[in-house]
């Protein structure tokens, strides 16, 4: 693991793995196609790769208005997502 050090500390830096998306569902759309477990959403990234995660990792971003806004996806290096990230 790569480690760099300045005048106050040292820390390992770690490679992630990420893909910027827009997303937006309203919130019927969401209760309806990706409610159920298995449920995954299809998005292409803002450099034009298509991403398919599942669906649940979305939910806590359900607001009565739906899911909007762009997204990171933090992906490990074997591809498994890691975390789902606002951005502003």
């Amino acid at each position: 693991m790569p480690v760099s050090t300045n005048a106050c500390c040292q820390f390992y830096v770690i490679p992630v793995n990420s893909i910027t998306v827009s997303i937006h569902i309203t919130a019927d759309e969401y209760l309806k196609s990706y409610e159920h477990s298995q449920a995954v959403v299809i998005a292409v990234s803002e450099d034009g790769r298509r991403v398919r995660f599942p669906a649940n990792l979305l939910k806590r971003f359900v607001t009565h208005a739906g899911i909007q806004g762009r997204f990171r996806i933090e992906f490990d290096s074997s591809g498994k997502c890691q975390q789902v990230v606002r951005l502003l």
